[in-house]
């Protein structure tokens, strides 16, 4: 596949690629363009749509010259506006929701985070263990008041443990838990989504399971792979005593846990270290093929 070519300089772009994040930059001017869903993976230390909270009505379309998408050439992109409350504007296609910045945008993007949220530090910790990437990070609620054109940060702090796997699984698998509203609305028959049966009763009264295509799924969900689940969820770990969400996808195991006053979480990554290592060793046996 051919590497984009810079909206702005016209020269090629490369593309880079970590395990959490690829990204196509300009060595010529330093331009990066994103992919949809990387403009939040990049905006570290919030949680909640960057993206979506970022697009505006095309407000700030003389600050910058009107340029093409690189991923959809015959696409105008819209300017639009960091959350709608700061002076850093970026390039939006709406047609493939990927987003153009210029040169030290992402920085500049992150120091305004970093001042909209003062309590929290914006990535705890990012390193390899064994063959995994993994990042705990501390992530605040973003929330748009509605009818209302603000936002409005609130210190309510989750904390986000992600081990992401060396390469993606199969496509549309997706291993969680689920409230129990939820299978109470299936009981009745009010929600028709396919859930995979791999046959182990333990794992299958407590887990939700997708996929694709079942015997994929199945490869990845062997004996040792669900043992370690159901023994993860038979321990109800946490770090800080609140109940937490375990969410397996394609790309990579990631816990949530909260929410939390901002005062709270300051040896984060200390406290955390046990339980990252357990979820590296349901990343290592759900990776596994049987």
């Amino acid at each position: 596949m051919a590497n984009l070519v810079c909206p702005s300089c016209g020269q090629e772009m490369t593309e880079l690629i970590a395990d959490d994040i690829a990204t196509d930059v300009c060595d010529a001017c330093g331009s990066v363009f994103l992919d949809k869903t990387e403009l939040n993976t990049l905006a570290t230390g919030m949680a909640g749509d960057i993206e979506a909270l970022s697009i505006d009505k095309d407000l700030h379309a003389e600050q910058l010259p009107r340029r093409a998408c690189p991923k959809c050439p015959d696409q105008p992109m819209k300017k639009v506006n960091l959350l709608r409350v700061s002076d850093i504007v970026f390039d939006y296609c709406p047609l493939c929701g990927g987003f153009f910045l210029d040169k030290d945008k992402v920085r500049d993007m992150n120091l305004i985070l970093k001042e909209m949220t003062p309590n929290r530090k914006a990535e705890e910790y990012r390193g390899m263990h064994g063959n995994h990437l993994v990042r705990v990070d501390q992530a605040e609620d973003i929330v748009q008041l509605e009818h209302v054109a603000l936002l409005q940060v609130t210190h309510s702090r989750y904390i986000r443990i992600s081990v992401f796997f060396t390469g993606n699984l199969p496509s549309g698998f997706r291993v969680f838990q689920e409230s129990w509203p939820m299978r109470f609305i299936k009981a009745f028959g009010l929600f028709h989504t396919k859930d995979v049966k791999t046959g182990d009763e333990r794992f299958d009264n407590l887990f939700r399971v997708r996929g694709e295509n079942d015997e994929d799924v199945a490869s990845h969900l062997d004996s040792d792979a669900r043992d370690a689940l159901v023994s993860f969820a038979g321990e109800k770990n946490s770090i800080y005593g609140r109940s937490g969400d375990l969410d397996i996808t394609s790309s990579s195991v990631v816990y949530v846990e909260g929410p939390y006053p901002p005062t709270t979480l300051s040896n984060l990554v200390e406290d955390s270290r046990s339980l990252v290592l357990e979820l590296v060793a349901i990343a290592d046996k759900v990776e596994a093929t049987s």
